[in-house]
């Protein structure tokens, strides 16, 4: 007679427990050391709050002059500036303040991805934008005739904070080039309509060629 409750019993468990696997569904979130630019199925990932840091450089007064860093510096607050026109209108996503890094990094001490991921998970968000300027030349002349065309250089890193992986990444390298030295650039320089930038604006086209590659990007705007 036990022997039939037991069999009965296991029988029961047997039926109920894919209906409660079911229930309780679970996302495996890969290893941080997994290398890879887009980890997660899109129906998986939900980024209801992204904030975008300010962008950094890494000169530093001892090793440079103060042209290069001031130049910096300047392609560092301009690309900042784009990217808070960029998500403007885009609720999910925030840009911090130096003044805002700098209370929730509070006394933490660590690397650029160490110190964002840190920031991001004070703010209560599901991801973190970081961005690195590395080179920043205006425009020397005027946009009919330069003696040194503006050239830029940046990239960006979109990072899940639960995981740690990088959702997105991408890099922007551009010196504008004059139309006649190079006939492939004829797109570019007719949307530019023929004339010689300043370096705000081949920032802009990074930004919006960089950010709109990226699903998770392009999903939170409205």
């Amino acid at each position: 007679m036990k022997q039939n409750h037991i069999i009965i019993l296991l029988s029961c468990l047997l039926f109920l427990t894919p209906s409660c696997s079911s229930q309780n569904k679970t996302i495996a979130y890969p290893s941080p050391d997994v290398a890879t630019s887009d980890p997660y199925d899109d129906k998986e990932l939900n980024l209801d709050a992204i904030i975008v840091l300010p962008t950094q450089h890494t000169l530093t007064p001892t090793k440079f002059n103060q042209t290069e860093i001031a130049a910096l510096n300047t392609g560092a607050q301009t690309l900042t500036n784009l990217m808070g026109e960029y998500f403007i209108n885009t609720t999910k996503v925030s840009l911090l303040s130096p003044p805002q890094v700098d209370s929730y990094l509070g006394s933490y001490i660590g690397n650029q991805l160490k110190e964002a991921r840190y920031i991001g998970m004070q703010a209560g968000a599901d991801a973190v934008l970081i961005s690195q300027i590395y080179r920043f030349q205006e425009l020397d002349g005027k946009k009919y005739g330069a003696n040194a065309p503006a050239s830029v250089s940046f990239d960006y890193q979109l990072i899940h904070l639960e995981s740690g992986m990088v959702l997105c990444r991408g890099t922007f390298d551009e010196t504008q080039q004059p139309l006649l030295s190079n006939l492939l650039s004829f797109g570019k320089a007719s949307k530019r309509k023929f004339k010689f930038v300043k370096g705000a604006a081949l920032l802009q086209e990074g930004v919006e060629e960089k950010f709109s590659q990226c699903s998770h990007l392009k999903s939170v705007k409205p």
